[in-house]
C-alpha cells in the first residue's frame, strides 16, 4: 500500500476515474501535482493541483492548491502492525 501512496503519480494505474496527473512543480520533497479527474458520466470533468508533504515515515499530507471543490486537504498514513 505504501509504494502506491508515497508516489501519487501512479494513480492513473491504480484508480481508472484518475484519467491524467502531472507534476507541476517540485520543492524537496514537496510535490504540486495536477489532477484531471472523472467520477461518473453524468458529472463533468474537474481538474485540480493537489500539494503533497511528507510528514514522518509513513505520513503524506496533501492539500488543495486550486482548482475544482473549495477545499480537499487530509493525510495517508499507514501504520505498520
Amino acid at each position: 500500500v505504501w509504494p502506491v501512496i508515497s508516489n501519487p503519480q501512479q494513480l492513473t494505474r491504480n484508480a481508472p476515474k484518475v484519467r491524467q496527473l502531472s507534476l507541476v512543480s517540485q520543492k524537496g520533497k514537496t510535490q504540486d501535482l495536477a489532477y484531471k479527474v472523472k467520477l461518473n458520466a453524468l458529472l463533468p470533468e474537474f481538474a485540480y493541483v493537489l500539494r503533497y508533504q511528507p510528514k514522518g515515515a509513513y505520513k503524506l499530507g496533501f492539500q488543495r492548491v486550486s482548482g475544482s471543490f473549495k477545499a480537499i486537504h487530509g493525510y495517508w498514513q499507514v501504520t505498520p502492525e
